[in-house]
């Protein structure tokens, strides 16, 4: 890629180990050609090194995003959404009264949508950012593992909604058992 992007007219600069481009791009077909050259003297180098057949290299290139989970973007992901449906649990526990549950309902619809969908954005970020690091290049290119991303954030957003509304209840539960007991504890 960066072969390409040079033989087009891309200027490259390198920031933190992490190679950028920047500039205009003169000559997109001598880069695409570039690329594809460089690419099928890669596939022979492989399959020279590994004795496979450069057939079998471009039939499973495509599958290069399915390489399972993907630790160090899940476990940040996961952790924010645990700390974001903490703080709604907190913010709706201050903000309705038990028998306002209306608002509640309305708050929690609300939030099962918002909550979610701000975790994925900045999880797909995070996953682009750490395959950039990973590749020290932000040209991801075909190396993207945007398809395993999208997956596991569909688990993301399928959760989040499933947690906002599993947290909504147990809040709601908490507050009317202490309202509860501190109404037997006065009474008493």
């Amino acid at each position: 890629m960066r072969y390409g992007d040079r033989m087009a007219g891309w200027r490259l600069v390198e920031t933190f180990g992490i190679v950028s481009r920047h500039g205009g791009l003169k000559n997109r077909e001598l880069g695409r050609q570039s690329r594809q050259q460089c690419v099928a003297t890669l596939f022979r180098a492989i399959a020279s090194t590994h004795e496979v057949a450069v057939s079998d290299i471009e039939r499973v290139r495509p599958r290069l995003a399915e390489r399972g989970f993907d630790l160090p973007v899940t476990i940040p992901v996961a952790l924010l959404l645990l700390f974001a449906v903490r703080r709604f649990m907190r913010w709706i526990r201050n903000r309705f009264e038990t028998d306002e549950w209306a608002g509640w309902v309305v708050g929690t619809l609300f939030a099962s949508f918002i909550i979610p969908a701000a975790v994925v954005a900045i999880g797909m970020a995070w996953g682009v950012v750490v395959e950039i690091v990973r590749l020290g290049n932000e040209h991801v290119g075909d190396r993207a593992r945007v398809d395993g991303l999208r997956a596991n954030f569909l688990v993301v957003l399928g959760t989040g909604i499933v947690a906002v509304w599993i947290a909504s209840g147990i809040t709601a539960i908490q507050k009317r058992a202490g309202q509860a007991q501190r109404a037997t504890s006065v009474s008493g």
